[in-house]
């Protein structure tokens, strides 16, 4: 009895292990993150964010870690623009290009900063921490 017993034992483990060896990386960040993204979902409205844009159009040089863009989220008011970043890295599930007027579905969590630096002798970067969107689709 202890002899099979200790055999289903090391039986699970290794299957256990090999499972977790093997499993695709998306089956693993599903599980652990599942509660940390918020869905989201509304129409382009610039591809560049809007915090962004003011700062260039002050003249700043700016950085972004990836793509920034302005949506006008479902049900929300036209003047209530969300700015998100979306990583490198991070494809559209549709394959379609980002344009403005598109609508986008998907999930957001965390947050990645852009930098813009002033053009003066002494410049100082200033942080503009964005939500990152993790997940999205696009119309065409």
């Amino acid at each position: 009895m202890k002899k099979y017993f200790l055999f289903s034992f090391y039986g699970c483990l290794l299957l256990a292990s090999l499972f977790f060896a093997f499993a695709p990386k998306s089956f693993s960040a599903t599980i652990s993150n599942s509660g940390y993204y918020r869905d989201f979902g509304g129409k382009i409205i610039t591809t560049v964010a809007n915090e962004i844009t003011t700062f260039q159009s002050s003249g700043y040089i700016c950085s972004v870690p990836g793509q920034s863009i302005s949506i006008i989220p479902i049900g929300s008011p036209a003047g209530t623009p969300m700015s998100f970043i979306i990583p490198f890295g991070i494809i559209s599930r549709t394959g379609n290009p980002i344009r403005p007027g598109q609508y986008m579905l998907g999930k957001y969590g965390g947050m990645a900063s852009a930098y813009c630096i002033p053009p003066s002798p002494h410049p100082v970067a200033i942080s503009i921490p964005l939500q990152t969107i993790v997940y999205y689709g696009n119309s065409r």
